[in-house]
């Protein structure tokens, strides 16, 4: 069985071997986030940036599955025409 894992806008193939490891590495990151904020009385727009330790919520994340046969249809297709 393959997982489709989704990076951004990008979607990968990987085994479960390699989503295991990817959720390993991503276990022990922290979290980075750009937040827009406004000052007080609709003053000058500006962006805080913040970086912490990744809680329960961080953690969830989605994969879908990509069942054998799917994978073997996907891969005969090939790279999509522009």
């Amino acid at each position: 069985m393959k997982f489709i894992l989704e990076v951004t806008d990008k979607h990968y193939v990987v085994s479960t071997e390699q989503l295991q490891a990817v959720y390993d590495i991503l276990d022990d990151c922290e979290r980075y986030q750009k937040k827009w904020s406004r000052s007080d009385n609709g003053g000058e727009s500006f962006y805080t940036h913040h970086v912490y330790d990744c809680d329960a919520e961080d953690s969830v994340r989605e994969t879908k599955t990509m069942s054998s046969a799917m994978y073997a249809v996907c891969k005969l297709a090939g790279r999509p025409e522009k």
